[in-house]
């Protein structure tokens, strides 16, 4: 008569799979953080190409803006005709994009809250003086190298690792 219950290799085999499992979700929260540090930089990156795009078709200029000052919130982009870096109640909102949740996203002080690219295409300061500058897209996991988009006194986007940059804020408990 057999009693019901497990046999002593079914319950190994259980366990061997759930150590396989677990050892598993490590890598796979590992790769989604490298997922959502990549393609944050790429959503970024996809912004401003369109924004420059916008600035020389509509032939007005277009700004890239930090949603409440920090690139960490997200961005949106807008038509500015009075070239303030501000969203005036008679501009033409494009696009607003939120950035994920928990990256630290900021800019050296000519891109820390804004880009603006003229009729031209080429990004320039509220004062009229080129912009030019980086940011950096910080995750928590400290495995992960920060990338770092640089921003051309022509308008192009280069996204590059940077192993060097400070993320310490970003991966404070």
């Amino acid at each position: 008569m057999r009693n019901h219950g497990f046999t002593l290799p079914e319950l190994l085999m259980a366990l061997a799979v759930t150590c396989i499992l677990l050892l598993a979700s490590q890598p796979i929260g590992s790769l989604l953080a490298e997922l959502h540090l990549t393609s944050s930089a790429r959503d970024l990156a996809a912004t401003l190409r369109f924004a420059r795009s916008n600035a020389v078709l509509s032939q007005t200029g277009t700004t890239v803006l930090a949603l409440n000052g920090s690139w960490s919130n997200g961005w949106q982009v807008f038509r500015d005709d009075n070239r303030n870096a501000q969203l005036d109640d008679d501009e033409v909102a494009l696009i607003k994009h939120s950035a994920p949740l928990k990256l630290k996203i900021s800019g050296n002080s000519p891109v820390a809250t804004y880009i603006h690219y003229s009729a031209q295409g080429m990004p320039e300061l509220v004062n009229g003086g080129f912009q030019a500058g980086s940011i950096y897209f910080c995750s928590p996991d400290s495995s992960l190298s920060p990338l770092k988009m640089t921003l051309s006194s022509s308008g192009r986007v280069r996204i590059e690792e940077q192993v060097d940059a400070n993320c310490t804020d970003a991966r404070s408990p």
